[in-house]
C-alpha cells in the first residue's frame, strides 16, 4: 500500500515485488485511475483477477500477454530488435495498429526504443506521443487498451505493424478507428 503513481507500479508490486494483493487510496480517490481501468490492465498482463459485477469484461477470458515464454520476453531482445529497425529523422518508429479479430486499420502512431520496450515487456502496446514528448500507455486515461496480439515488420524495416485486441474506441475523438474521415472533406472550402 502507497506509492504507487502509474498502472504499471500495481504490476511490479505483485509480479517482481511477490505482493498477494495490492491497495491504493488516492490515485482511485482523485480519479486518476478507476478500480475497473486497474483490474482490466491486471488482467490483460497476466495477473488473474475476478471480475466485479460492475465490471464490463469477464477478466478471466483474457489470454496472456503475446511475448511470453518468447525470445521477446528476453529484455536484450528489444536492443537487437531497436538495432535493426530504421528509424525517421526523430528517431522514431511508424506503428500501423489494427484490429486482430477483424483486420480493421485502428491508428497510426510512433515508437522509440522506451515504447517498445514497454510493449514487449508488458504485452500492451505503448507509443512515443510526439505531442507530448513523452512515453504513451494507449488507454492510461481511458481505459481503452490494446493487448499486442502479434507485431510485424516492413520489408525495409521502417514500419511495424501491431495486431492487438482493442477495447472501446481506439480513436481519442471516440471512434473506433482513427480512419474515419473520407479524402473529400479536404477537398472541401
Amino acid at each position: 500500500s502507497g506509492g504507487a503513481g502509474r498502472l504499471a507500479d500495481f504490476y511490479d508490486a505483485i509480479d517482481a515485488g511477490g505482493a498477494e494483493a495490492v491497495l491504493a487510496a488516492s490515485l482511485f480517490h482523485f480519479g486518476d485511475i478507476t478500480i475497473p481501468q486497474l483490474k482490466r490492465y491486471l488482467a490483460l498482463r497476466g495477473i488473474p483477477m475476478r471480475s466485479s459485477p460492475t465490471q464490463p469484461d469477464n477478466l478471466a477470458s483474457f489470454e496472456p500477454p503475446f511475448m511470453a515464454g518468447t525470445v521477446l520476453a528476453q529484455p536484450d531482445a528489444v536492443a537487437r530488435i531497436w538495432q535493426r529497425l530504421k528509424k525517421d529523422g526523430q528517431g522514431l518508429v511508424t506503428i500501423i495498429t489494427r484490429d486482430a479479430a477483424d483486420g480493421e486499420v485502428l491508428m497510426q502512431a510512433y515508437a522509440d526504443e522506451e515504447a517498445l520496450r514497454e510493449t514487449l515487456r508488458s504485452g500492451l502496446m505503448h507509443y512515443h506521443s510526439r505531442s507530448r514528448n513523452r512515453l504513451w500507455l494507449k488507454g492510461e486515461q481511458s481505459g481503452n487498451f490494446q493487448q499486442v496480439r502479434r507485431l510485424q515488420v516492413d520489408c525495409d524495416g521502417d514500419c511495424l505493424l501491431a495486431d492487438v485486441r482493442q477495447f472501446g474506441p481506439a480513436c481519442h475523438t471516440g471512434a473506433r478507428s482513427c480512419f474515419f474521415r473520407q479524402i473529400e472533406e479536404l477537398a472541401g472550402h
